[in-house]
Order: structure tokens, then sequence, then C-alpha cells
């Protein structure tokens, strides 16, 4: 369901009037704010279901003329909603992933694979560079929690093989997983155990964290 297609189904015209003028209050906020992107986002949005939509009005109809209040009370709306997005059964493997060098590094070391300094700088640079380590790399990174919330990947359609074939350049990744632009990344190529359901990201998948990505687009 759409912003557009929940409005229309309120059944209340008080209701409807208000969560309209709601809405209204809050592009205006973000395009104050220059987050016209996240309004796009949301107008985007197709795959919430009206649970969903009517949680997110109830923060709109209070929050809604200021960005920073209603981004906070949108975001515990949508961990309450994630994982609901259509599922996908014939995505081609293997998937692919991309990590922030120095994010991943961190949690390589949290989960003992490294330690500080030299050591990590030497770890990453073998990575870098192909160089063999002790373990395949699935038994290495198996206990290497590569974050907190959902995975976001890509692969190549239609018939698989490297999901990040043709990219040559760290910007070329993030333009295809709808990242911000940053530093060095690690890419990461794996598949999903057969029990893992792959599903379309949805708006509540996207901003369920505390860092509310414009680029995302459901």
């Amino acid at each position: 369901m759409t912003l557009h297609e929940y409005l229309k189904a309120l059944n209340d015209s008080a209701r409807q009037d208000t969560s309209r003028k709601a809405w209204t209050r809050f592009e205006d906020a973000l395009a104050a704010a220059n987050l016209m992107r996240i309004r796009d986002n949301f107008l985007t949005e197709c795959r919430l279901t009206i649970v969903a939509w009517k949680a997110v009005f109830e923060v709109l109809i209070v929050d809604g003329h200021d960005v920073s209040t209603a981004q906070g009370s949108l975001t515990l709306v949508f961990q309450k909603h994630t994982l609901i997005g259509v599922a996908i059964p014939t995505t081609p493997a293997p998937f692919g992933r991309a990590l922030e060098a120095d994010r991943f590094a961190a949690l390589a070391q949290q989960a003992g694979l490294t330690a500080s300094g030299a050591a990590q700088q030497q770890f990453l640079d073998d990575l870098r560079y192909g160089l063999p380590s002790p373990l395949p790399p699935h038994v290495q990174f198996s206990g290497c929690n590569l974050g907190r919330y959902l995975i976001w990947s890509t692969f190549n359609e239609p018939s698989g093989g490297d999901p990040f074939e043709g990219c040559t350049t760290t910007d070329e990744v993030c333009n295809r997983l709808g990242l911000q632009h940053g530093g060095d990344t690690v890419l990461l190529v794996y598949d999903v155990p057969s029990h893992v359901t792959v599903r379309y990201p949805t708006l509540a998948d996207a901003y369920a964290g505390p860092a509310w990505n414009p680029l995302f687009q459901a």
C-alpha cells in the first residue's frame, strides 16, 4: 500500500483531512531541512501495510512539524514493521554487500580476528591483496558480526555470478547499493542459507535505525 492509497482508504473524512494536513506539514519540514529525497522515499513506498501506515500517521499528526522529533518517533515505529516486504524467491546467488573498511576492521577486532595497530592494518592489507589466510573466509568470518540491523545486498541479474561485476570504483558500488559515498570499502560476496527468506526492503527496513539514508529508494 502506498501513502496515497492509505489516505484514500480512510473512511472517516475528518481523520483523512487531519492526516493529509499532517503529511503536508511533514513535507514542508523536510523541504526546509533539504531532505526532499526522504520525502520521495515515503511517496515511492508501496509495500507497507495499512497497519504500518496508520502508526506512521499517528506520529506525523503529533510530530510532523519537526523533522528531528518525527524521525525519532518514526524510527521506533519502523522497528516494529521490518521484514514485511514481498519475498524474492528467484533471486540469483551469490549476494554482495559493502562495508566501510574502518567499520569492518572494528568489527573484526571485536570478534577477536585481529589485534589493534599494525596487526590490524596487516589483516586489512592481506584481504586487499588476496593473500592466503589460515582459514577459508567463510570460516574465518563466521563469528564476526557484520552489522546490528538488516543486511543490504545486491546481486547479478538474471543468472547470478559476481554481484560486483563491472564495478571498478567505490562510488559505483555505493550507487548499486544505495549507500552514502565514503572511503575504502570492503566487498563481501556470500550465499544465503536456504531457510532464509530474501525480501524487498521497505521504508521500515531502511529507517529502523538512527541514520536515515536519503539515497534509499523502496
